[in-house]
């Protein structure tokens, strides 16, 4: 198994299972198990979007500087 896929699996896995967390946190009314789920929610996302998104992530950027190509030329020609 690819260790990029094996990695995908995890954290996909891993998002799962904080959704459902989450989903307990806010039903329980628990302010502190909702601060906990909460920092959780942030490193798994930090920690999981480039790899999950790489590509989406990659390509948001290619088109972003074609466009930035794109104005400088359109600024250069008209001045």
């Amino acid at each position: 198994m690819d260790g990029m896929l094996a990695r995908k699996i995890i954290y996909s896995l891993l998002l799962f299972i904080d959704v459902i967390g989450v989903g307990v946190a806010l039903m329980s009314g628990n302010s502190v198990f909702c601060i906990v789920m909460g920092v959780i929610t942030l490193g798994l996302y930090f920690k999981s979007y480039p790899v999950l998104f790489k590509a989406d992530v990659e390509e948001r950027e290619r088109k972003r500087e074609l466009r930035r190509q794109e104005m400088i030329k359109r600024d250069a020609a008209r001045h």
